[in-house]
Formats: C-alpha cells, structure tokens, sequence
C-alpha cells in the first residue's frame, strides 16, 4: 500500500534518524522490503518536487551552521537539514555535494587570483629551478588551470539525470569502458570496444598481430575490487552460483583496467599480478597499493 504524503512526512524524521536499513528491519532480523520500497517512491516523490526549490534556503542554513558551530559534525547536521525540509538524508547528502561542488566552481572561475597567486606559485619555483621543464611551462600551465575546472566540478563524476541507482551504476559501467578505449587509443594503442554483453572481457588490444583481452572496471571511492558484484534482489536466488561474485582471473582475460570515475585515469593491472594476491585484498585493493600500474600503457605483447 503506497505511503501518503502526511505518513511520509511523519516517517522520514524517524528513517533518518536511525538510518532506512535499519528502521526498516524487525528485531528477528527480517526487512520490510514492501514497507521500504513505499518508502523510497514516496521520498523520491518529494525530493523532485521540492528540492530545487529549498536549494538556496538549504546551503544558506549549512553554511550559516557551520559558522556558529551548531549542530556538532557535519553529518549530524545534514540528517538535521533533511529532516526540517522533509528530505530523505540520503538524498540531501549528494545533492549538497553537488551544490557545493557548484559553488566552489563558481567562486574559482570569478576570483582567477585564487589561481594566480595562491597556486601557481610553487610551481613557477620549480620551472624557474630547473630551466629544462620551463619548456612546458605554459602548455602544464593550461592544462592545471583545466583541471582545477575538472576537481571543482566533483570529476566526471555527476548524474546530472538523476537517473535511478541500478541505471546510474549500469550508464557508469559503460563510461568507465569507452573512458578507457579513448584513452588507449589517444595512447596510440590499437583498441576495440567488444560489445557482447555476457563476455568476460570488455575490450581486444591487438599489438603486433598478438590480441590482449582487457576487463575494465571503474571505481570512485579509491578502493578496486578484482570481484565481479554479486547479484541479488527479488526473484532472484543470490544464493545460486551463478549470481554470486567471482574473482577474475586468467580464464576471463589478460590485463584489467581500473579507471577512476572521477578522473579518466586508468591503472593497467596485469592478471598474472591479481591472481597472486590473497582473496581479501583483492575484494578491496587500494589504489595507492597499485599505483606502479596507474597510467601504464606500455602493455607487453601476449606470448
């Protein structure tokens, strides 16, 4: 039965206080998925309804929150917000981060001496130190100005659709692929997206007649996973074989690539590396421990 308006307002102060997982789950341990479901239609509902509309009023009492140190930490204050306006805090939570993202955006591209005398400095140090780099000192110039662009902007990194979650993650899937294939073939590598969906590669480098099968995956939390995600959900059995998430390996293909959503950078991690780690660190491997393979791309030819 669908959630009115008067419940929903009433029930969301109470999800976010105790977070919808858990609101949602009995003291045996079984989840309401029926009640939950309700739920989510019904603050979706409100949140494309009104969210616009409490933009401004929402960043003003952020801010001014913040200013007088109410409200303890941030989180704290977010599920506050959300609750005063009605919102569901998981939705405030990443649209805040957008509006603020836009903010700084905006507050950089009006105060170019924030770039000037603040940033730039450190680096004209170093071109002015060694005389050899200030060969690319305007071309490195231009392209940091195009990046702080990129990082106030939150990266690539938007759903500017708000397109549903399972959506998002499968749109998102797809462009962590074709980032790769344009940056391989900006490299100069001859690269070609396969487009069969059941395929446990995603992309064929051919280097001197030898094929290279690519997996490619991305990621935006600095954390890579050489699992593929389990599935689950109603109807189906997550218990199956089938459905449960399994480590890659040299059957599925020769070289992965991690890129990072937010970026385009991409880690070119060779199987035979993956397969010699243990199961827990590749269910979640930082990006930092596989920096040696971030922008490597002089693949070796397959024997």
């Amino acid at each position: 039965m669908a959630i009115s308006q008067k419940e929903y307002e009433r029930l969301v102060s109470e999800v976010n206080e105790k977070g919808i997982k858990k609101y949602f789950t009995s003291s045996d341990g079984k989840i309401n998925k029926a009640r939950r479901s309700d739920f989510e239609i019904a603050a979706k509902e409100f949140y494309k309804t009104n969210v616009n509309s409490l933009k401004a009023q929402i960043i003003e009492e952020f801010r001014s929150h913040l200013k007088e140190n109410k409200r303890g930490n941030k989180n704290n204050l977010i599920r506050f917000l959300a609750t005063k306006h009605k919102l569901y805090k998981g939705h405030l939570e990443k649209k805040l981060g957008s509006w603020l993202f836009e903010c700084l955006c905006n507050q950089i591209e009006t105060e170019p001496i924030f770039f000037d005398k603040n940033v730039w400095p450190a680096f004209e140090t170093i071109f002015t130190s060694d005389k050899s780099l200030a060969h690319v000192r305007n071309s490195f110039k231009k392209i940091l100005a195009s990046s702080i662009h990129l990082a106030t902007r939150g990266g690539f990194l938007a759903n500017f659709s708000e397109n549903e979650a399972g959506i998002q993650d499968a749109n998102e899937g797809d462009a962590s692929q074709f980032l790769f294939l344009g940056r391989a073939i900006m490299s100069g590598l001859n690269c070609s997206n396969v487009d069969v969906r059941s395929s446990k590669y995603d992309a064929i480098l051919d280097r001197e007649g030898k094929l290279t099968r690519i997996q490619i995956k991305g990621f935006s939390d600095g954390k890579i996973s050489f699992f593929s995600r389990p599935r689950g959900g109603q109807g189906i059995d997550s218990t199956h074989a089938r459905n449960l998430a399994a480590r890659v390996s040299s059957k599925d293909c020769d070289f992965f690539s991690a890129v990072d959503k937010l970026t385009g950078i991409c880690y070119n991690i060779p199987i035979s590396y993956i397969e010699k780690l243990p199961d827990k660190k590749a269910k979640s491997c930082s990006a930092g421990e596989l920096a040696k393979f971030k922008e490597k791309w002089d693949f070796p030819v397959t024997p």
